[in-house]
């Protein structure tokens, strides 16, 4: 990987995580509305995984791994075998110290995804990545990389945000150093970047109607006048969500490529997976 190619880089991750607090893990079953994008993730993922024949104790990688939230759900909900990669330090110690808080046991590699230890490829029947494949210019270079990780027949699901809608637009206005890290990216050209990796796209589609939450103000001096402004849109966009999500719990409102937070693509890789482990 190369600093040209990789548009944050591990100084500007190793700095953000060292700034925030380790999250608790993903429950998708708990109450509140606020849990409402981690029920409809939920069952995406249990979508993915019976079309794919996963079933408890296959192996999951999640790429981007830093302080995960995902990988105790992984573990809990579906019983998997579960390892992150990363290649920040502080990142890998607060995903370990999620899984520990969550009860879970799993392994993190500490590596860089286009130079990863030779006895991490081709082994894990599902490779796993939120929001990492947008941060490199060569998209479909990031997804054959990712694809590397895959065993014969697996399953590889890159979820990232859709910075070419509302999303990317108000990002780009809130905070334009983050806006500037990621590679608008929607749903066509993430589909053909799988294929032209040399993987089988299953799906491949906008994810829920709605979701400002995932924007966020990074970069922008706190306390100054023009924070405290942004802070206040940032409030009034995430009740905006909130509202969509009340109105419509059963997630009715389609995705689309204008107020979609996510685009997530499902896809194989070549071959037959052994389901003995």
């Amino acid at each position: 990987m190369t600093d040209s190619n990789d548009r944050a880089g591990k100084s500007y991750w190793d700095a953000n995580w060292g700034q925030t607090d380790i999250p608790s893990a993903v429950d998708p079953h708990a109450p509140g509305l606020q849990h409402w994008p981690s029920s409809r993730f939920h069952g995406e993922f249990v979508r993915a995984f019976a079309q794919a024949s996963i079933r408890p104790g296959a192996r999951l990688l999640e790429i981007g791994a830093a302080r995960s939230a995902w990988l105790p759900y992984f573990a809990r909900e579906h019983g998997l075998s579960v390892t992150g990669l990363d290649y920040s330090d502080i990142g890998c110690a607060q995903a370990l110290e999620v899984m520990r808080r969550a009860g879970v046991s799993g392994d993190m590699i500490k590596a860089d995804l286009f130079d990863p230890p030779a006895n991490a490829l081709g082994r894990f029947d599902v490779v796993v990545s939120f929001g990492v494949a947008e941060h490199f210019k060569d998209t479909v270079g990031a997804i054959r990389a990712f694809s590397r990780f895959v065993a014969p027949g697996g399953v590889m699901l890159t979820l990232i945000p859709n910075m070419v809608g509302a999303i990317g637009a108000l990002q780009k206005r809130l905070s334009r150093s983050v806006y500037d890290i990621h590679v608008p990216i929607d749903r066509e050209t993430l589909a053909s970047a799988h294929r032209e990796a040399g993987l089988e796209v299953v799906a491949c589609d906008y994810l829920l109607f709605s979701n400002f939450g995932v924007l966020n103000l990074n970069g922008v001096p706190e306390r100054t006048p023009a924070w405290l402004v942004k802070k206040g849109v940032l409030a009034l966009a995430g009740r905006l969500s909130m509202a969509s999500w009340r109105l419509d719990p059963s997630g009715r409102l389609p995705p689309n490529r204008l107020t979609s937070p996510y685009v997530l693509c499902v896809a194989r890789s070549a071959g037959e997976r052994e389901t003995d482990h």
